[in-house]
């Protein structure tokens, strides 16, 4: 028959054990919780050339065009100090369209086009 202090110990020394291997699993959920979040964010915030490597992104420098149109979406009308969005489309010379990245979604990049108003 084991005596008071000695079970007290004991229970004292699985409830330690038990706290250190959650401490552990929480530790790892952390960390891969923490990988996760930073491979996200180089996937969807990374450098121009990742994101053209990951197809987000088309270099339009590399890419022959055949017409550019651009268009405000909401209208051609705007007032003095106020924004409007404006979208480029791109037609390649085989048909295929694509538009600017911002307001329209595509994956044409803005540092690729230059805007001139006349």
């Amino acid at each position: 028959m084991r005596s008071l202090s000695s079970l007290g110990s004991l229970a004292l020394t699985t409830k330690l054990n038990a706290q250190s291997g959650m401490h552990s699993a929480s530790y790892r959920n952390t960390t891969l919780i923490a990988c996760l979040s930073i491979g996200l964010l180089l996937t969807t915030a990374g450098c121009t050339s990742v994101r053209i490597k990951l197809g987000r992104r088309i270099d339009l420098t590399q890419t022959p065009v055949a017409s550019i149109d651009a268009k405000l979406p909401k209208g051609p009308g705007i007032a003095p100090g106020q924004k409007s969005p404006l979208v480029v489309t791109v037609t390649e010379p085989d048909g295929k369209v694509l538009q600017s990245e911002g307001a329209g979604s595509g994956k044409v990049m803005w540092r690729d086009l230059q805007v001139k108003l006349v």
